[in-house]
């Protein structure tokens, strides 16, 4: 199954539309893709903007469960957003299960406290998140990490969204999806897959551009253009080596 193929299966299954196969031909190899879980940190009911020696404690805590996560194999990519004031950061972890989330969480004062508050989803993207840094880390402990920048963006339900699939929506994903792949081929989209569920996230994105530069790429999707997605468009810093290559 060519990218493509991949991209309107995988949007297909979060519409809950039914993928109809076509025995034409055998079909080919699927490109490697996984499942990750994926939190967004929103600030929560008690967040504050004023430093005191309180919420340092608290920051100082809500690290250290990062680094016990990190060390547990089970987070493999982190960091904070800008641009946005209720989107703090996000977390990526590899589980077998998002029932695995809470007791992770469950250390962060920054969440216990109601600092922050964690919106959980399945999300399926490229494999090999993290492990360039891991890598990096196991051969160097003591090194200190490199801060990259991309552009974070979230695709919501927009007004246009459906659940029927019909012939416009499939047209419409179909270039979705055509784009996406030009954007890789670009090396500007390095990251990006369907978020699962019915909700009203449909898929996250993260492109080697200035938010700028990713406005202006994500105004020529079709489905944007369509009103199928919405696009919300942050800063997000991470370790280098934490997206595949970069």
């Amino acid at each position: 199954m060519k990218p493509v193929a991949l991209a309107l299966a995988l949007l297909a299954l979060s519409a809950g539309a039914p993928v109809v196969a076509r025995a034409a031909k055998p079909p080919e190899p699927a490109p490697a893709t996984e499942r990750y879980a994926l939190g967004f940190l929103y600030k929560g009911s008690k967040w504050t903007a004023e430093r005191t020696p309180h919420t340092d404690s608290i920051q100082a805590g809500h690290m250290a469960n990062i680094r016990t996560m990190w060390e547990a194999g089970k987070l493999v990519a982190a960091g904070p957003c800008g641009g946005d004031p209720l989107l703090r950061g996000i977390f990526v972890w590899k589980v077998d299960s998002l029932s695995e989330i809470p007791p992770l969480l469950q250390g962060d004062p920054a969440l216990q406290s109601g600092r922050l508050r964690a919106e959980v989803h399945n999300w399926y993207a490229e494999p090999g998140i993290g492990a360039e840094y891991r890598a990096r880390k196991q051969a160097d402990p003591a090194g200190r990490d490199s801060m990259v920048t991309f552009s974070l963006v979230l695709l919501q339900r927009g007004p246009a969204y459906t659940s029927n699939w019909t012939k416009q929506v499939q047209h419409v994903l179909r270039d979705h999806a055509k784009h996406a792949d030009k954007l890789r081929a670009e090396g500007l989209l390095v990251l990006g897959g369907s978020i699962e569920g019915l909700g009203d996230p449909r898929g996250m994105l993260v492109f080697a551009a200035d938010t700028a530069r990713t406005r202006t790429l994500l105004a020529a999707d079709p489905a944007v253009k369509s009103g199928r997605f919405v696009p919300f468009i942050w800063q997000w810093w991470t370790a280098l080596g934490n997206v595949p290559g970069h």
